[in-house]
């Protein structure tokens, strides 16, 4: 369960909706839409190294392009198929999930409180054609057994050597990166239907099974769109993320934020997120609401709110 509020260092500045006759009905076409009309200096930003690190929106695009390029040239990805995208939320699994649903298959991610056990049992009823995922995921009993390392990227070092690293996956894509290929890869996506499956959740009911959720390309659309109406953004403004367990209604949210066209998502440094406030001075927050309390429970001054 996260928060999403804007934040106190909102300022009073024009927002805007897209106009209706531009909203597209399916997220792929939504996503090729905010890449042609933007208003924003780029699409996530992150700290690394000491330094925030910005992706430009032409960079984030590419690196889509190609991610998807290898996914159906390298593992055979075809619409309808399961694509498991494994971990918190983060830059790379942002771009793979744009590149999945962009080839028509299905992101599937499950909810962070599953356990290992479970996490299987539900990838073995949905037989992943392929998988991104963490280094440690090999780790879980079985999980090799469900999604083998031979048709799989790993985020991080320390996965098996069957699995492609996922800087390896974006160099080869960059050789599959022609303009022919990209633009029939952009042709076939803006033809999906609104109706074809887009976002995919695991999650445990309450009752203690464990069930699947989707959004299809039209909901993810229309829930943007309920979004916008509500929720205007504006040029500039900067979204903080420190919410990072996957959820549908998050995806979605984030979604909407890089379809507004105006929207940088900042995703937050544990550890560092009262620093990163007063820094970065967002215009939402999407927090636990742990996280906001324990923010706010700092003494001003350095280390503090202010």
């Amino acid at each position: 369960m996260f928060l999403y509020l804007d934040s106190v260092f909102a300022e009073a500045r024009e927002r805007v909706v897209r106009p209706l006759h531009t909203i597209p009905p399916t997220l792929a076409q939504l996503y090729q839409l905010a890449m042609r009309e933007h208003l924003r200096e780029g699409v996530l930003r992150w700290w690394s190294g000491g330094r925030w690190e910005v992706m430009p929106d032409w960079r984030f695009d590419r690196r889509v392009i190609r991610l998807a390029l290898v996914l159906r040239e390298r593992f055979e990805v075809q619409p309808g198929d399961v694509v498991y995208l494994g971990g918190a939320l983060r830059p790379e699994l942002i771009v793979a999930e744009l590149a999945v649903t962009s080839l028509g298959a299905v992101a599937l991610m499950a909810d962070a409180a599953l356990g290992g056990a479970d996490l299987v049992e539900g990838l073995g009823a949905e037989a992943p054609k392929a998988a991104l995922c963490p280094a440690a995921a090999w780790a879980t009993p079985g999980f090799a057994d469900v999604v083998p390392a031979g048709r799989a990227i790993a985020l991080d070092a320390g996965a098996p050597p069957e699995a492609v690293a996922y800087g390896a996956a974006l160099d080869l894509g960059g050789t599959l990166d022609t303009p022919e290929r990209a633009s029939a890869l952009r042709a076939a996506a803006r033809e999906l239907a609104p109706t074809q499956p887009a976002l995919r959740q695991l999650q445990r009911t309450p009752g203690g099974g464990l069930v699947v959720s989707d959004l299809s390309h039209g909901e993810v659309v229309a829930w943007a769109r309920g979004h916008w109406e509500i929720e205007p953004a504006a040029r500039g403004d900067v979204v903080y993320l420190a919410e990072r367990a996957p959820s549908l209604t998050l995806r979605a949210l984030v979604y909407a934020f890089i379809g507004d066209g105006h929207s940088t998502i900042a995703l937050a440094t544990p550890g560092r997120e009262a620093a990163e406030l007063r820094e970065l001075r967002p215009g939402k927050v999407v927090a636990p609401a742990a996280v906001l309390a324990a923010v706010l429970a700092r003494p001003s001054g350095p280390g503090g709110p202010g």
